[in-house]
């Protein structure tokens, strides 16, 4: 029977990795949007540069509680960003995916050719089993991201949940053709060959 891709996929399949070339807005920017309290009335570039590592770094870790606080405290300093929004999207996206929704959204509306948060919001959407949505996500993140191995793997997973086995192979060989030895690209490639048992 053909391969049936689940609705979440294991950390070898998953590629995590992004392009993360969202435009850095200036941190006097407006927060008047934002539902939470802004706390401080305005933003320094050492405030918001020391929150958004911070937030990486939690994120890295698997601490999406910290990360996401450090995103609010961020949002809180004026800071109206798409890398900002995009990092709060991660935090969410497991827990609160409408709201993870609407963080990546914002993102977009800062900065519409951000792969980072076209790529996770493709995350989101294959993770919620929008298989068309994610495809879509993913080929805008590629727009500005072109040949990107980790938006390609996660493409081709979408390409999977839609269906399209065939584009699926297509996009993981294309992985491969630049990384050889790109672990997930090479794990998806052979599980999707092994279901439609084409040795």
């Amino acid at each position: 029977s053909a391969h049936r891709p689940q609705p979440t996929n294991s950390r070898r399949r998953w590629s995590s990795t992004t392009p993360a070339n969202c435009r850095k807005n200036s941190p006097g920017g407006s927060a008047r949007n934002w539902a939470g309290p802004v706390t401080e009335s305005r933003a320094t570039p050492l405030v918001v540069r020391a929150a958004l590592d911070a937030a990486r770094s939690a994120l890295a870790a698997g601490d999406t509680a910290t990360a996401e606080a450090q995103c609010r405290r961020a949002l809180a300093a004026g800071d109206d960003g798409a890398l900002a929004w995009t990092l709060l999207g991660q935090c969410l996206r497991r827990s609160e995916p409408d709201a993870a929704l609407a963080a990546f959204n914002r993102a977009l509306a800062s900065d519409p050719r951000c792969a980072d948060a076209h790529f996770h919001l493709g995350n989101l959407h294959r993770e919620q089993l929008r298989a068309a949505d994610a495809v879509a996500a993913y080929e805008r993140a590629l727009a500005g991201a072109p040949g990107h191995p980790s938006i390609l793997n996660n493409l081709g997973l979408a390409l999977e949940l839609a269906g399209d086995g065939e584009r699926a192979i297509a996009t993981y060989r294309q992985v491969l053709q630049r990384q050889p030895a790109h672990r997930q690209a090479l794990g998806n490639l052979a599980h999707l060959l092994c279901g439609r048992r084409d040795y």
